[in-house]
């Protein structure tokens, strides 16, 4: 029999600990048992790492035993997409050609969690070189949903998506180049914040595209993000692009009385399915219950900033494969030689322009959204969780379907702001629904502010899938 899943959120499973009501050791047998018991039918580890997530675990009883100041993190399992550096471990990147390669360092975001007291539990499954928004790996197989085992995760922080839905981990770090955390997200009904660029260093962390990546904290509340981001953001002399002054400030109070929430009224990506627009209206409703004015605006520059921000993606991915895709293409997947393929055709002038062009499209998306709102709720995804079957890759999907699958959430990463995606209903085939709350820049504890308020009037986050898993 599986164990029961520990815990609501990583909050209670600390309160919990510091009270002494479990231990870490036995927090971390039941999610390594879950684990253990669901990766056949879920495929949402990589590797588990049992000795290492027991020594750490151990160690945390021990600090607790001799009365020493417990981290912030100390004793709760987390996971990491196959992607972050631990020196001396083997890290995949969800490839054939990185499958047995060992880092040399260690993320700064790593050290970071685990100084806190985090408890790792293993490599958490990705999409191939984090290059896929459904969660399809031809190496690895396709991490599959919890809530439907036959529809996709999402990606292309796959792993952390499904795993956190399932009760695996309470919290993980994934990574954001055109929606990769907030897509998992919004199709596994946990939360995630793609932040502020600059705020979370990406030093030790396999690069997709450098000036559109960003890490990300994934747990199943924004209370838990809030905790992980506070952990993760600051200033590292190691990542030359973090700001200065960019460490976590104490959460501010915030609420939907009084707030002006923009909702998009143009589409810069497929309209949503008339459920999940109905479940986006009864989110507007609820906030316009709790005193907010829903304002129906025109948002500028999106479908300028989904061309921009692709030309740029897909000029710096090819830029980091070419080597590797000219020498060993058969160690690639179909996915990402098409992708890298596409990219290797960009010209120069056409990147150069879209870099150039990036801050004078921010300046002008952020005077004309937030001159008018406080914040901006858009969809994080048309429908429900498609099935893993109608995207298995083949040359008339990756052409048409598959690059449409980021484009309510790829414009943020050009424009650079953060976004958090947080749970908001089902759909009627009893799948989760997400939205996005963005922001200002450096509005990143603004906004999961607001995402605790929301999770304080709605119970979405706290709805667990059925176990037995369907299909």
């Amino acid at each position: 029999m599986i164990p029961a899943a520990p815990f609501a959120d990583l909050t209670e499973a600390l309160a919990a600990l510091d009270r002494r009501a479990i231990s870490a050791t036995e927090l971390a047998r039941i999610c390594l048992a879950r684990a253990e018991a669901m990766q056949p039918r879920l495929n949402a580890f990589v590797a588990i790492e049992a000795e290492v997530a027991f020594r750490a675990a151990t160690a945390s009883d021990a600090r607790r035993a001799r009365g020493e100041a417990a981290g912030a993190l100390d004793g709760v399992p987390i996971g990491y997409k196959d992607m972050f550096y631990r020196a001396g471990k083997v890290c995949g990147c969800g490839s054939a050609i990185r499958a047995n390669w060992v880092a040399e360092e260690t993320a700064t975001v790593v050290a970071r969690l685990e100084a806190a007291g985090a408890v790792p539990l293993g490599r958490m499954h990705m999409t191939e070189f984090a290059a896929g928004p459904t969660g399809h790996n031809e190496h690895l197989g396709p991490c599959r949903n919890p809530w439907n085992t036959e529809r996709i995760t999402g990606g292309s922080s796959s792993g952390p998506g499904a795993g956190l839905a399932a009760g695996l981990v309470l919290g993980a770090l994934g990574s954001d180049t055109g929606g990769s955390v907030r897509l998992p997200a919004a199709l596994c009904g946990v939360t995630a914040l793609f932040p502020t660029r600059g705020r979370i260093s990406r030093a030790g962390v396999m690069p997709l595209s450098p000036s559109m990546d960003a890490v990300g904290p994934m747990a199943r509340s924004a209370r838990d993000c809030a905790l992980l981001f506070g952990i993760l953001a600051g200033e590292d002399p190691a990542d030359a692009t973090t700001l200065s002054g960019s460490e976590a400030t104490p959460l501010p109070r915030a609420s939907f009385a009084g707030l002006r929430v923009g909702v998009p009224r143009n589409h810069w990506a497929p309209a949503p399915a008339p459920d999940v627009a109905a479940r986006l209206a009864e989110a507007h409703a609820r906030m316009a219950e709790a005193g907010a004015e829903i304002v129906e605006i025109e948002v500028p520059l999106m479908a300028e900033s989904l061309a921009l921000g692709g030309t740029v993606s897909r000029a710096e991915m090819a830029s980091a494969h070419r080597c590797w895709l000219a020498g060993d293409p058969a160690a690639y997947g179909r996915i990402l030689r098409f992708r890298v393929g596409i990219g290797l055709t960009v010209p120069a002038v056409a990147y150069v322009d879209a870099v150039a062009l990036r801050a004078r499209v921010t300046a002008r998306f952020l005077q004309s959204v937030f001159s008018r709102v406080d914040v901006l709720c858009a969809p994080a995804f048309a429908t429900g969780a498609p099935s893993i079957a109608s995207l298995d890759p083949t040359e008339e999907n990756l052409e048409t379907v598959w690059t449409s699958i980021g484009d309510w959430t790829r414009p943020f990463n050009y424009l650079g702001v953060p976004a958090l995606a947080l749970p908001c209903g089902f759909s009627d085939e009893g799948l989760p629904v997400g939205m996005q709350l963005i922001g200002r820049h450096h509005e990143d504890e603004w906004l999961l502010s607001l995402g605790i308020a929301w999770q304080e009037m709605t119970d979405w986050h706290r709805d667990r899938p059925p176990e037995p898993m369907p299909a």
